[in-house]
């Protein structure tokens, strides 16, 4: 991927952007996060149960 086709996923809005925290999600997360509630919805998701053997503890 080149530069002009990185710089073309996102679409921030003219004027002063604040993104110190976490900055502009790219266009296909976007697209992404709103699918998920719409599969959800529609009973397209894959609904696998959560792994049980993560040697990693969950944070609170």
């Amino acid at each position: 991927m080149d530069l002009a086709q990185a710089q073309a996923l996102w679409d921030p809005d003219p004027g002063r952007i604040d993104t110190a925290d976490h900055g502009l999600p790219p266009r296909p997360a976007c697209e992404d996060l709103q699918r998920a509630p719409t599969d959800w919805h529609a009973n397209r998701t894959d609904r696998k149960p959560p792994s049980t053997t993560s040697t990693t503890p969950r944070r609170p």
